[in-house]
């Protein structure tokens, strides 16, 4: 009875974590992608000036690969990431492309291109990599903790990403 009830309460721990599922795009990608209204008060120019502050502080590098007066795009590589945590003896890295778009009214984000290394061993697709427990975990919980950042920065106009235990 001991024994059941122990499993019980470790799969009400454990499946949230790996029970979530990934997004994907019509490629079998991994995508994260979300579409917010914006306020009234808010303009497309404010939109994507926020991204930028917002991203000058949250990667210590952040690497531009386009921008124009409807988007802004950035590539996350070995120069600008953070590093998303420690299992067992290995550091675990995550690259990926973000893209944040201003139309009318609204402005969409899309995190996408997604690469994660095992330091000092290989660098995969997360896609190849998502069935490793360990790395599906810290993948959910960093790119969670990246969107919350971001769109509480560009709804706000404040950055919480000094306020992250990174």
């Amino acid at each position: 009875m001991k024994k059941l009830k122990f499993l019980l309460l470790l799969s009400l721990i454990v499946n949230p974590i790996f029970g979530q599922e990934f997004p994907y795009n019509n490629d079998k990608k991994i995508e994260f992608k979300e579409i917010f209204e914006l306020s009234d008060k808010l303009t497309k120019e404010q939109v994507l000036e926020r991204t930028e502050k917002w991203a000058n502080s949250y990667w210590s590098v952040p690497n531009l690969i386009n921008k124009s007066d409807k988007s802004i795009t950035y590539k996350v590589t070995e120069k600008s990431s953070r590093k998303v945590g420690l299992v067992v003896n290995s550091t675990f890295e995550i690259f990926y492309n973000l893209k944040v778009s201003v139309k009318e009214g609204k402005y969409k984000y899309t995190l996408s291109d997604f690469q994660v290394v095992e330091v000092g061993i290989m660098k995969y697709t997360l896609e190849k990599r998502i069935k490793k427990k360990k790395i599906k975990k810290f993948a959910w919980a960093e790119i969670h903790k990246l969107i919350s950042s971001l769109t509480t920065a560009i709804k706000s106009g404040e950055n919480d990403s000094e306020k992250d235990d990174w």
